[in-house]
Order: C-alpha cells, then structure tokens, then sequence
C-alpha cells in the first residue's frame, strides 16, 4: 500500500452565532426542542467539495443537511445551502450529537432513534456506472467543550476511487475492465460493516484498446469483502485475463490498479492512498529489467527464498539477520520508500559501487522475528533515470506462536479478553511490545469483543448492529461449557463464578491492596493514556485499564475498562474509560434470563467497588478465558 500524499491546506469555515435566549422566548420551541443555547462557536468544515476545484462538475455538492440528536432521539435538522452566509444554531446544554451528509437524501422524522438514523443507507441506482458519491461527517460535543469556540467537523467521501494504470508496455492494449462484487449499498454514516450482501457489477468497455492513466475509472462502496477487478486485454498477440483483489475497500481512498509485467508475465498490481488532493501515486515497475534482485552479489540467509525474477523474498516466522540484497544497473539504485510493517524491518543502504557493468547497489537488511500473523514490506526502489520497481518481503505466520497468559489468583488467566475460538483471531503482542504496551498503543484491537452469554459469536465494542440479538442464532448455553457456544480457544474456558471470586473478591475496593482467596497478595492500580479514542463508528472514549499486580510473584493481569452494553442494545458506543463488565459462566441462583457477571461501575471516576451481580443473559459483557487445569501441566 501506497500512503504517501501531500494534504492540502485550507478549511471551509462557517460561523455560528448562538445566541442567548432561553427557551421561554422562543417563538417555534418545535425548531429546537425549546432548548436554550448561548455562545459563539466557530464550525469548520474540513473536506467538504465547495473548495475542491479537482472534483468533477457533475459531483460538486451544493447542500449540506446537519442532523441534531440528544440522547437517542433526533432533535433538529438545518440545511446549509450556502456555506459562506449561512449560520448554524445549535442547543449547548447537554451532550449532543451532530451528523452532517453531502448527496445523500435523508429525511428523518420527529421521534426517530439515532439507531434508526445510523442505519440510513444509500444504493447505487439500476444500470449505474459507478456508486454515487456523498460525503458525511459527524461530532459529539457539550457544554463543556465549548469554552474551546471552535468545532471542526470533517467531511470524507462515502466512496473509493478507482484509478486505472496502463503505461509499463506499448505492446499491453487493454479492452475491458470489469468490477465484480462491489457493494451496491453503504452505510451513510461509516460502521465499519456493510448494510447487507447485495453485490453490483461494474463495466467499462473501450472503443479503442486503452493505454494511459486514467483518474477516477470507478467509484465503489466500502467492502469488508474481497472486491475483484477483471481486466480484458491482449499482449502482443496473446489474450489476457488478469483478476485482481482488494481484501477490502475504505472509504475516502484511491486505489490504483497498475498493470505490470516481468518478461512475458503480465499483471496487475494496486496500491492506494488518503483521498487527498495534491497526492501523488508514488512509485510504478520499472519497464526494464535494471532493478532486479541480484543473486551473485547478494547474501541470503539459511531459510529465506528468493524468486529473482519477480523481486519477492519470503522469509520464516524467526526472520533474517545479514541479509543483503543487491542490484547491478547502469545508474545508482536508491530507496525510494518502506511500506507495511515498518517497525519489524531495518534497512540500510550502502554506498554504491562503480564496476565494469555500471553501478553495484545493495542493502542491509533485518527482519525481526515474527509472533504474530504473516504480514509483507514494500521497498520501493528507484535508479537515476527515474525508473522504479519494488522488492515484496513476505514475512511467514508463526505458526508456533502461544497464548500469552499469567498466573495469578489461583488461576493461569489469558492476559486479553476474548476475541472468539479461533487461534488466528486471538490478540498477540507484536513488535517486541508488552501487553500492558499492547493496550496502551493498540487499544481497539486489544480489548476483545462483546458477548451474550452462553453464546460464541462476539460484537464489536464500537459498533452498532440492526438486528444486535443473537447474531449466531444459538440457544444460550448454560453454564456456558460446550466447545460449539464457547468464546474462548481450545484448552481454555470462560472464567468461573468461584474463578473470578478467588482473584477479586465482591465488594474488592478499586484501586487498593487486597489478599486474594488463594492467600495471593494483589495490588490494583489505575492508569490511562493521554488522548482520545476514536473509532471508525465516530464513538468516543478514554483508554483506561485495571493492572492487578501480585505483590508475591510480580505477574500482571490487566483488565481494560472497556464497557458493556445493555439488554438487547443496538448503540454503537459501549462507553470506554467508564465501567467494565465480565461475565462468569454461571446463572447460580439467578432469576430468569439472567446470569452471573462482575462489574467495575467507576462511572468516569477514579475508584469503586467490585460487585458481583445479576446481568440480563441478552445484554453485552466481556470475557476473560482461563487455562484449562489439564493443559497446564
């Protein structure tokens, strides 16, 4: 992937003047829910096509329509239709949400839940060429945050771009390109999911066999999916079929299919970047063969394979030290940039030599050893004539990696929550970070899913879902012990109801020192990072977490304060920083429809106590798995 780009500067500012009224002097209270609002905010709008001279004609956006909800019920709707003279008055009292879209019709209705409103979707229309494009932004503010008189408001556009790139060969003549499997809706406002599993088909036919670059071919929908790009063509006098794939599609990206070939072997390849103006593509394959992989000068190590004539080195899971890699050309070869996993590569250039055939370029290169999933780095390289080619490391899985785990309070607990029973999808520190250091520069992806209880089929915190209830369609396993229903890998179990008393007993005071039911002496401190979350649903938060040290044996277990969500809720903000919830396996004693769990109710503050209690088997908590005693050995 290609991140390189050059932002460009200037926000469209508008004014807001709320003036000081209270609500008994309001003429229409219907307009703004006879709320009073007081104060002078300055609203910028960032990204928003009035000062996008780039954009076509036909996709300049003329409106924007602002959503107000309080609570969870929609409040107020203003249309800005000309952002220069327009002013935008808005209730402070109280945190509010607002939601602002671009070219795309929504038409909510008094009464309508915010959930209801979050699940607005906008559809390509029958024989279309390309998604439509609209923009959308929101923000969450309150009278708190005022004081600031400045709210930016950053406007992305609902859809990716797709750039075509035919320039590598004279002799490849493109005929067709075709989009498979692109979404035909989106979500107005972006949660990370798609709104169903209707697909679309995109076509673009030439009259004359194509060759060149062409800006903005298609425009597609966000796709947690696979989308595949077929292009048609011939080379020379041989037919060509090549498929290619985006894992997945983002909004507001470009991505560049460019066509390459090595020898008679013609492919396609894609990079993308941030939508932003003024970027560039960066590299492309060189159309010669003057920065190849050298294998007479370079040195590779025991265990790593080189296909020299397609540039890909793959390396084991345990990496390669003194690995050198060298290119014989007629000019000096130089780094051009490092994509990927850049922390996990070191890479140094040595001075190029002159010799008999031009100039001997070369690199040192470290890959450190990998504890997690298969991933790859880009090197771009680039000679003095202007002429590029990349070297793929592909860097294996580990297949050996283990669970990280501690032992403390009687038990050997999993040091993450719950992310479900597959091996692959659980949390794994990489980079040779700690799993305090995990949470703290990945929080998102370290605190695991929400689960219902007696169920396996997690949510994940920060999203929405319509309909949220039982997304696997499973009865509720009580006490929650059959593998089919378990959340947790093989060889571990959802922590017990006596479990979760032995390391912290009920009415626990957080923080404070504690003796623990096997005797273990445990101290709980509290700690938080500078800085706000944010997610791709725009939910908000603090990163916030629990740190149980055994002052007997030193080992940490970390708990992040990560939330919950209640019975059969559908909200996308689990409220992060204030409270945790984690269930036990167990409904002892628990009246109907309600089983066992621990929360830590700080309520945004600084301390509280452990309670055990009854928590609705249909609402949201976390799970924290425990080492099976018979694979403890």
């Amino acid at each position: 992937m290609n991140k390189s780009f050059i932002k460009t500067p200037g926000a469209l500012a508008l004014m807001a003047i709320l003036s000081s009224v209270s609500c008994t002097d309001r003429t229409d209270p219907a307009d703004t829910g006879g709320v009073g609002v007081e104060g002078t905010i300055r609203f910028a709008f960032r990204g928003v096509p009035y000062m996008d001279s780039s954009e076509d004609a036909t996709e300049m956006l003329s409106k924007v329509n602002v959503f107000h909800f309080k609570g969870e019920d929609f409040f107020l709707r203003t249309d800005i239709d000309d952002p220069y003279a327009d002013g935008l008055s808005l209730p402070t009292n109280g945190t509010t949400r607002v939601y602002c879209v671009s070219g795309a019709e929504l038409n909510p209705e008094t009464g309508m839940k915010e959930t209801d409103f979050l699940n607005s979707t906008v559809s390509c229309s029958p024989g279309a060429e390309k998604a439509p494009m609209f923009f959308s932004g929101s923000i969450d503010f309150s009278e708190e945050n005022l004081s600031n008189r400045r709210v930016d408001i950053e406007m992305k556009r609902g859809v990716a771009r797709i750039d075509f790139s035919n320039t590598i060969d004279p002799d490849i003549i493109i005929n067709k390109v075709i989009v498979e499997d692109a979404p035909a809706s989106s979500f107005v406002i972006p949660c990370g999911s798609m709104p169903d599993d209707a697909t679309v088909t995109f076509s673009r036919e030439f009259t004359e066999p194509f060759q060149g670059v062409e800006t903005g071919m298609f425009q597609i929908f966000e796709s947690t999916r696979p989308v595949n790009i077929r292009v048609l063509g011939e080379f020379g006098d041989t037919p060509i079929n090549i498929l290619t794939t985006i894992p997945a599609v983002e909004r507001n990206k470009v991505y560049t299919l460019q066509i390459t070939n090595v020898n008679s072997n013609v492919a396609g390849t894609f990079t993308y970047k941030d939508w932003e103006e003024g970027s560039t593509t960066g590299a492309h394959p060189s159309t010669g063969h003057d920065i190849f992989i050298d294998k007479l000068n370079s040195v590779i190590p025991e265990g790593v394979e080189v296909d020299y004539g397609r540039n890909i080195v793959t390396v084991p899971y345990a990496g390669a030290k003194d690995m050198k890699l060298a290119f014989l050309g007629e000019t000096k070869i130089s780094l051009a940039s490092i994509e990927g996993e850049i922390s996990t590569a070191k890479i140094k250039a040595n001075e190029p030599v002159k010799v008999e055939e031009g100039y001997l370029s070369s690199f040192n290169v470290t890959i450190d050893p990998n504890k997690r999933l298969a991933y790859n780095v880009i090197i771009n390289l680039k000679d003095e004539k202007g002429r590029y080619n990349f070297v793929e490391i592909k860097v294996l899985d580990n297949k050996t990696r283990t669970i990280e785990t501690v032992e403390i309070g009687g038990a050997t607990w999993m040091a993450f929550n719950c992310t479900g029973p597959d091996l692959d999808k659980q949390v794994y520190p990489v980079d040779g970070l700690s799993v305090e250091e995990t949470y703290t520069n990945n929080w998102l992806g370290a605190i695991g899913n929400l689960y219902q209880f007696g169920r396996q089929y997690g949510y994940v915190p920060y999203m929405g879902y319509n309909p949220c209830n039982n997304l696997g369609g499973q009865s509720q396993d009580m006490p929650w012990v059959n593998y089919s229903h378990m959340p947790c890998p093989e060889g571990y179990h959802v922590a017990t109801l006596q479990e979760f008393r032995t390391l912290c007993p009920s009415g626990t005071q957080i923080p404070g020192t504690y003796t623990a039911g096997n005797g273990e002496s445990i101290t709980v401190t509290i700690h938080a990072v500078e800085g706000n979350i944010q997610t791709p649903t725009n939910v908000g938060g603090q990163i916030r977490y629990m740190k149980f040290t055994s002052n007997d044996t030193g080992n940490v277990l970390i708990l992040p304060i990560a939330g919950y969500k209640s019975d059969k809720s559908t909200t996308a903000n689990p409220v992060f920083g204030r409270n945790a919830v984690y269930w036990t396996n167990s409904n002892i004693s628990c009246w109907g429809g309600h089983a066992r769990a621990f929360r830590f109710m700080f309520e945004g503050g600084e301390s509280c106590k452990m309670e055990e209690f009854q928590w609705p088997m249909e609402a949201f908590a976390y799970v924290r798995a425990i080492k099976n005693v018979e694979s403890n050995e």
